[in-house]
């Protein structure tokens, strides 16, 4: 329950969306439960089929604050250019980026946006992560620990023992913008650098969230594969 001095955050929830559209979809409506109100939806498409796009055009019309546009020819064709022209469109004080497979739980923003009320103002809030290879939304494990004892995260990113995924990070607008976004030429790997690149000048500013009991943090893919998604919360009992 909000009380008269706690701040609503708007959050950016930015998606770029290369054709599957038949795993958008769920991501898509979990977006549209979040019990929370304050946020919207930006998708930027990084050059789909037409029946995908029409698809996808189809499936967000009349959804209040949810635009779709397409990444400017200008830019590279990466997850990472789409991801900072949804950033530069984006209204929001917070960025959440998404993968067009992953599933947020009802609470998730919610959640999110009570962590930002008991931090200090420009703290980063990080969330650890589960992978999927269901339909029925369980989670199979956790994908790694937020911390380690003796082992610096930003030691274990470059050795390839990742912490968190790109959709665990709640971005506050201003840090985003200081490290100038994603390295829209990398075709993978562009979270490991983004977050190497937030360790590096941020480190003091970041807050771990591990207690699973009370927030797991949920995605999943819809096809048969194991994915890697994080940043969801789980709904309380």
């Amino acid at each position: 329950m909000w009380t008269f001095n706690m701040i609503q955050p708007f959050f950016s929830v930015i998606i770029p969306i290369y054709n599957r559209v038949d795993l958008f979809g769920d991501t898509l409506q979990s977006v549209i439960n979040q019990e929370y109100e304050h946020w919207e939806l930006i998708l930027v498409d990084d050059g789909s089929t037409q029946e995908n796009i029409s698809a996808v055009k189809d499936l967000i019309k009349g959804i209040p604050s949810t635009q779709w546009v397409e990444r400017p020819k200008n830019m590279p064709k990466s997850a990472s250019s789409c991801r900072n022209y949804g950033a530069s469109l984006a209204k929001g004080t917070f960025f959440i980026f998404l993968d067009s497979d992953d599933i947020l739980s009802p609470n998730a923003l919610k959640v999110r946006a009570k962590q930002i009320n008991n931090a200090k103002a420009r703290s980063i809030h990080l969330f650890p992560s589960f992978t999927f290879s269901n339909q029925d939304h369980k989670p199979d494990h956790i994908w790694n620990v937020l911390e380690k004892k003796n082992r610096p995260n930003i030691n274990r990113f470059f050795d390839g023992d990742i912490p968190w995924h790109t959709s665990g990070t709640t971005w506050p607008r201003e840090i985003f913008q200081s490290i100038n976004g994603f390295y829209g030429e990398a075709l993978s790997a562009q979270d490991w650098e983004i977050h190497i690149l937030l360790l590096l000048e941020n480190n003091r500013e970041l807050v771990y969230h591990e207690d699973h009991v009370k927030y797991w943090h949920l995605g999943v893919r819809l096809d048969n594969q194991p994915s890697i998604v994080s940043g969801f919360n789980k709904p309380d009992r």
